[in-house]
């Protein structure tokens, strides 16, 4: 403080001999020398109020260690074309192998509008089928065996070559699947037998000695009369079927499409019977059968067999399965 009021009197005393200019550089030096002098009294004064004091102890900041780039470790150069190469481009989707491939469509609709679902597995370009519920009521098994199968190669899809396509159609007769367990869910809900339907040795009456006849059903006013009919006919048509399975209950065995049976036909009935337990040749009761669905699809130089449960409750799964598997395997 004493030396900031003698630099004030000594200000005063030369102020009225120097110039305006000298006054002002006396007046700037008064003002640091008084900054400066404060701050020194003002650590004394500290130091004497806390002498016991430590001041902050110095941390060296560490320097890394000096880095020697190696070739992995240099950048690499990079040169743009373009504005384009400083977006970012999104990595691409791997390709999803061919086997693995799954869709289900709708290939038409029943008398009463339900749909007739077709599931896909595969998308190589031999196609096989698999039919199930063409007649509904006590065969819903066949139906159940369908479901059980789908769910299989939902989980297995790799059980499908990259060159095969397998189509279920879970039920022709979605109409005749509601009437469980009756002899009327056999038709469809104009009363058709679907398997009586289809243009292969048709007849307007269905023959009678030795065949089903639990209630009166019709093979339909003309050959293919049927939404289902006419929907499954086009289904196999457009695809190009190489050949098809279709289920049925119960016990008569497996049965080779076509009158008389293809070569097609005797070759996938033979590989399937070798590999089941189901009779083959099928369990000839002496009914005559006309209009279906396995003798139209060998008619059209498609391979096609009637297999036809142990029963009306069991889907023989296990047995199906191993089925399944030579299905996929067999070649003509």
């Amino acid at each position: 403080m004493d030396l900031c009021i003698f630099c004030g009197m000594q200000w005063f005393k030369i102020s009225r001999r120097r110039s305006r200019t000298t006054l002002i550089i006396l007046l700037i030096a008064m003002l640091l020398l008084s900054l400066t002098g404060c701050s020194i009294a003002s650590a004394a004064a500290n130091s004497v109020i806390n002498p016991n004091r430590q001041s902050a102890p110095h941390v060296a900041h560490l320097l890394p260690p000096v880095w020697t780039p190696t070739p992995e470790s240099l950048p690499t150069k990079i040169i743009l074309n373009s504005i384009q190469d400083l977006l970012i481009t999104p990595t691409p989707t791997p390709a999803i192998p061919l086997y693995l491939y799954q869709k289900n469509l709708i290939i038409g609709y029943s008398v009463e509008g339900r749909p007739l679902e077709v599931f896909q597995f595969g998308s190589g370009p031999r196609d096989l089928l698999i039919v199930a519920g063409i007649h509904g009521g006590y065969e819903w098994n066949t139906i159940a065996l369908a479901d059980e199968l789908i769910s299989y190669l939902d989980e297995h899809p790799e059980m499908i070559h990259p060159r095969l396509s397998i189509h279920i159609l879970r039920s022709l007769n979605p109409d005749g699947a509601t009437l469980i367990d009756s002899p009327w869910g056999r038709g469809n809900a104009n009363q058709v037998d679907l398997n009586r339907n289809w243009d292969s040795s048709w007849t307007s009456d269905i023959p009678k000695p030795n065949c089903w006849d639990l209630v009166p059903l019709t093979a339909g006013p003309q050959p293919g009369s049927e939404p289902e009919t006419q929907a499954l006919m086009q289904y196999i048509l457009d695809t190009n079927m190489d050949a098809l399975i279709s289920y049925h209950s119960a016990g008569l065995g497996i049965f080779a499409g076509g009158k008389p049976s293809t070569q097609e036909s005797l070759s996938l009935a033979e590989a399937i019977a070798s590999v089941s337990n189901y009779p083959y040749p099928h369990i000839d009761i002496g009914c005559e059968y006309t209009g279906t669905l396995t003798d139209w699809a060998a008619d059209n130089g498609v391979a096609a067999i009637d297999i036809e449960l142990s029963s009306h409750w069991d889907t023989d799964f296990e047995q199906n399965l191993i089925i399944l598997q030579s299905f996929l395997d067999w070649r003509p």
